[in-house]
């Protein structure tokens, strides 16, 4: 059972770091594989039945299954999360209904998780929880902690330090998290499959190895043909310091997100990737290389922004269709926004605040623009990074 885990993804190949070019980045390939809930149930009824069945002695059973899962090696984070929730199943640990269990930081976070069932609360109490190796979330689990300053995972984690493998909701409240900047990874990576809510949450110090990476939040992976529906929710979150993105978005994922600041990502405050889409409302961005970054065929819905600072405000390339209703940008070294590769979409109510260029549109890209109070030019396309000149 453990060793097919294995075999499985348990982290995403990283995105490359996207740069101020006709196509900011590429849409991470690999996937999340998620634990199958049913498969590890289904395993341990299978043991207790053939226990049953065999009549064992419980404690020369207990003796033989203790010495075997002593032999059992799990090679990935993924696979070592199924080896700990067997054995919680298998000593009868996991109680049958849902549970809220206290957990303080001179305690594994990772056994508790492998010991609470699906629907569970973990109250995380005031300090700092410190994960050495990634947190894989197999199934619906709350982490509460006791506020943002009160409760603190730190994590030098290889890849990524929260890793949701699990098609259940996972709610993250109240708490904060800090990767350490000298390990490369992300902080929280969801795949497709995944229901994913986050709430009064600070994450930061993403940081990319040469694959990529370095995201504070990392939705990768998804299913374009599926039925769409909303897979990440964040409300009151702040995403800082991460070397890539604040908030990465590609696959198929459709997002819901309200009042959230991203302050001093490296490359994007939110990257928009893939089929992506869902909505984006309120909130800072303030200190990001670009604010927000719309590429391949990402189509969200962008509503009543604030970005300060930074090279671009709003970069749109590919085939991207965003729609932007109301958004003040200001600051913008390079241009408030920039609209290349066949990118159309509309903006509405855009207003252009203390920059040299506002709304650059190359000869190839189509976005409809309706009352905006930016200054309008036309880009060159064929470079490396859209050069604005006046006219047009």
């Amino acid at each position: 059972m453990v060793d097919s885990y294995d075999d499985r993804a348990a982290s995403p190949a990283p995105s490359p770091t996207p740069t101020l070019t006709a196509t900011p980045s590429a849409t991470p390939t690999a996937t999340v594989q998620p634990a199958e809930g049913d498969e590890i149930q289904d395993a341990l009824a299978e043991v207790r039945d053939a226990v049953e069945e065999r009549r064992c002695a419980a404690a020369q059973m207990r003796a033989d299954v203790d010495a075997g899962i002593d032999d059992v090696r799990a090679e990935s984070p993924l696979a070592e999360a199924v080896r700990a929730r067997l054995v919680a199943g298998l000593d009868g640990r996991i109680p049958e209904l849902p549970v809220r269990r206290a957990v303080f930081p001179d305690e594994d976070l990772a056994t508790a998780l492998a010991e609470v069932p699906s629907g569970s609360t973990l109250l995380l109490s005031e300090g700092t929880f410190t994960l050495a190796q990634p947190l894989v979330i197999l199934s619906s689990v709350t982490l509460l902690g006791e506020g943002e300053e009160a409760t603190v995972l730190t994590s030098a984690a290889p890849e990524a330090a929260i890793l949701i493998a699990t098609a259940e909701p996972v709610t993250l409240d109240s708490l904060t998290l800090n990767r350490d900047p000298a390990v490369p990874g992300s902080g929280v990576v969801a795949g497709g499959a995944a229901t994913l809510a986050l709430a009064h949450v600070t994450v930061s110090g993403g940081r990319p190895d040469d694959t990529g990476g370095g995201a504070g939040v990392m939705l990768v992976g998804g299913d374009s043909e599926a039925e769409r529906r909303t897979t990440f929710e964040a409300t009151d979150v702040t995403l800082r310091d991460n070397a890539w993105a604040g908030l990465a978005v590609a696959g198929a994922h459709r997002v819901s997100v309200t009042d959230v600041d991203l302050i001093g990502n490296g490359e994007c405050g939110v990257c928009f990737l893939g089929d992506s889409d869902g909505s984006l409302s309120g909130g800072i961005f303030s200190g990001n290389t670009v604010g927000i970054a719309v590429a391949e065929s990402a189509r969200p819905t962008l509503l009543d922004l604030r970005i300060d600072g930074g090279e671009v405000g709003l970069q749109v390339e590919g085939a991207a269709a965003p729609v932007v209703e109301g958004a003040t940008i200001a600051g913008s070294s390079r241009a408030a926004v920039i609209v290349g590769g066949t990118a159309t979409g509309a903006l509405a109510g855009v207003v252009c605040e203390d920059v040299d260029f506002g709304i650059v549109v190359t000869d190839t890209a189509a976005p409809t623009l309706t009352d905006n109070e930016c200054a309008l030019a036309r880009g060159r396309t064929g470079s490396e990074s859209p050069s604005p000149t006046p006219g047009g």
